[in-house]
C-alpha cells in the first residue's frame, strides 16, 4: 500500500498485475529466465564477480531483445483471457490499456453508435451458420478481419468449427494478412530458394555457442544468429546430433579413486557369481526408509490424457506431511523375510539396530529354514553408522554371518533403493493417512502386493548393474567420441 501511494505521488501509471501469474510478468518470463541461463554453472568468489557477470549480461542484450518480449505481453494476456474466461472481465480493461500504451490499437474512443454497430456485427457473425469451405482454404474471411480483433476471430472460429479449427498461429497469420489488404485465401507461390541457415559456418557458430553455455536454449541461439527456430533446432538434432537432457541428482559426485573402487567391487561380485551361480539366491538385503502420511505425487502419476481443445491440467505445489514412520525391510529373491516399524520415541542407533538384527535372525529361522540350517546366507546392507557400529559387527562375527559389501554413496547398487522402496511408495503417493496405524496398514498391504517374480527380476537387475560398472567411460575433448576401457578378465 505504501509503495502504491508513493507511485501515485510521483504520477506513475501502473498496469494491473494478476496475482500468482509469473507467466504474465516480463521480468519473470523474460529477464530472469535469460539471466539464469547466462549465469548457469558459473561460480563467483565475491560480490564484485557477480556484478561483473551481471553487467556482461546486460551488455550482451540488444534493444530488440527487450522490445520484442515486451510486445509479447499483449498476446500472453489475450491468450490467458481466452483460456480462463472467468477472469476475462477482470483483465480485459488492462489489456486494452496496455495496447493503447504500446500503440497497438487506437487509443481514441468511438462514438456509441459505431460501437453498437460493431457489437451487433460480432453477434451476427456468431449466429451465422457454418459456411461450406473447401478443405485447405482459410476459415478466416477478409471481412471478418475488418470487424473483430484477432483474439475474437479465433474464439468465433473455435465455436463454429470445433476441433477442425485452424491452430492459433495460422489464424493470427491470416488475420495479419487480411488486415494488410489481401483478399485471396490461397497460398502464394514461393521462389524455393535454398536454405542458408544450415551452412557449415552457421553450424560451427551454433556449436561454439553450445560449448560455451550448455544451458542455452534453441530460441536464444536462433535470435543471436538471426536464423529461424526450426533451422536452429535442425542443426541441434540432425547436424550436431545433440539432445537436451536434465542433470541427474546423485548423493555425491565421486572422484576417480571412488569410481575405480566401485568397478573393482563390481568385478569381484561378478567373479563370485560366476564361480557360484546360486550366490544371489542366498543373499538377503535390507534397509530403512521413511513412509509419510502424505507424499507428493511424482510427475508421471499426475499426467493425464486431454483433448486438443482442453486446457492443460494444473496442480498446486504441496509438501510431505510431518506424520511419518520408519520402516525397516529385509528381503531376498523369494520375497520379504522381515519387516518392522520404528517404535515411537526411538531413534535409529546402534542399540535399536542390534535389536533389529536379533529379530531378523529369528525371522530367517522361521521363514528360511534351509538357509538357517546351512548357515550359508549372506547379509547385505548399506554403510549407515548404525549398521557398521561395533555392537552390530560383534553380533555378526559371533554368529559367523557372511557379509556382502556395499559401496558408499551408491544407492544405484542397493536393491532397497533402486527397487523395493520406489515400488512400495509409488502407490502411496497422493494418498493421505491421518495416523501412524493407517501408514503401517497401507505399507504392509503394498508389501504383500509385490509378486515373487518382481523380486527375482530385482536381483537380475542388480547383477546387470554390476556389469555396467565393469566399464570406465570417459568423455574426451571431442564430444561425439566416447572412449571405453574394459577391465581385464580374471
Amino acid at each position: 500500500m505504501i509503495t502504491r501511494q508513493k507511485l501515485n505521488e510521483l504520477s506513475y501509471e501502473t498496469l494491473y498485475d494478476p496475482p500468482y501469474s509469473p507467466d504474465l510478468s516480463p521480468t519473470d518470463y523474460l529477464f530472469f529466465k535469460h539471466l539464469a541461463n547466462f549465469l548457469g554453472e558459473k561460480c563467483f568468489k565475491n560480490q564484485g564477480d557477480a556484478e561483473t557477470a551481471f553487467n556482461e549480461f546486460i551488455a550482451s542484450r540488444t534493444p530488440d531483445f527487450y522490445k520484442t518480449r515486451i510486445y509479447q505481453l499483449v498476446s500472453r494476456r489475450e491468450h490467458d483471457n481466452m483460456a480462463q474466461p472467468t477472469r476475462y472481465s477482470l483483465r480485459s480493461g488492462t489489456n486494452i490499456a496496455l495496447k493503447e500504451e504500446l500503440g497497438i490499437v487506437d487509443g481514441g474512443k468511438s462514438d456509441s453508435k459505431d460501437q453498437t454497430e460493431t457489437d451487433s456485427s460480432k453477434e451476427n457473425l456468431l449466429k451465422d451458420e457454418k459456411p461450406d469451405i473447401a478443405p485447405g482454404s482459410s476459415q478466416l474471411e477478409p471481412n471478418v478481419a475488418a470487424l473483430v480483433t484477432c483474439a475474437d476471430a479465433f474464439r468465433m472460429l473455435t465455436v463454429a468449427y470445433g476441433e477442425s479449427t485452424l491452430d492459433r498461429s495460422n489464424v493470427y497469420r491470416w488475420y495479419k494478412i487480411f488486415t494488410e489488404g489481401r483478399e485471396d485465401v490461397n497460398d502464394e507461390e514461393r521462389a524455393g530458394r535454398p536454405s542458408t541457415s544450415t551452412k557449415d559456418e552457421k553450424i560451427n557458430e551454433v556449436e561454439k555457442m553450445i560449448l560455451a553455455n550448455r544451458r542455452i536454449t534453441v530460441r536464444e541461439v536462433a535470435e543471436d544468429l538471426n536464423i529461424s527456430i526450426g533451422s536452429c533446432h535442425s542443426i541441434f538434432i540432425n547436424d550436431l546430433g545433440m539432445r537436451r537432457v536434465a542433470a541427474k541428482f546423485v548423493p555425491k559426485l565421486l572422484n576417480c579413486d571412488q569410481k575405480q573402487h566401485r568397478m573393482n567391487i563390481a568385478n569381484e561380485m561378478l567373479d563370485s557369481v560366476r564361480d557360484d551361480p546360486n550366490l544371489l539366491q542366498r543373499v538377503i538385503t535390507g534397509d530403512e526408509a521413511w513412509v509419510y502420511g502424505y507424499d507428493v505425487e511424482i510427475k508421471a502419476q499426475s499426467s493425464q490424457w486431454k483433448l486438443p481443445h482442453e486446457p492443460r491440467p494444473k496442480k498446486a505445489r504441496q509438501v510431505r506431511s510431518n506424520v511419518k514412520d520408519l520402516l525397516t525391510v529385509f528381503f531376498d529373491c523369494r520375497g520379504v523375510v522381515h519387516h518392522e516399524f520404528l517404535p515411537q520415541g526411538r531413534t535409529v542407533n546402534k542399540e535399536y539396530y542390534l535389536q533389529v538384527m536379533r529379530n531378523f535372525r529369528e525371522a530367517i529361522r522361521q521363514k528360511r529354514p534351509d538357509l538357517w540350517k546351512n548357515k550359508n546366507w549372506l547379509l547385505h546392507h548399506d554403510n549407515a553408522p548404525a549398521h557398521t557400529s561395533l555392537f552390530v559387527r560383534d553380533l555378526l562375527a559371533k554368529n559367523n554371518t557372511l557379509m556382502m559389501p556395499q559401496l558408499p554413496y551408491s544407492p544405484d547398487l542397493a536393491p532397497c533403493d533402486f527397487f523395493l522402496f520406489p515400488k512400495l511408495k509409488r502407490p502411496m503417493k497422493g494418498r493421505r493417512y491421518a495416523t501412524l496405524d493407517e501408514i503401517k496398514t497401507a505399507s504392509k498391504e503394498e508389501l504383500k502386493k509385490i509378486l515373487k517374480n518382481y523380486f527375482l527380476k530385482c536381483f537380475e537387475d542388480w547383477k546387470n548393474r554390476w556389469h555396467k560398472e565393469r566399464y570406465l567411460i570417459r568423455l574426451p575433448k571431442k564430444k561425439y567420441l566416447v572412449f571405453i576401457k574394459r577391465l581385464p578378465d580374471t
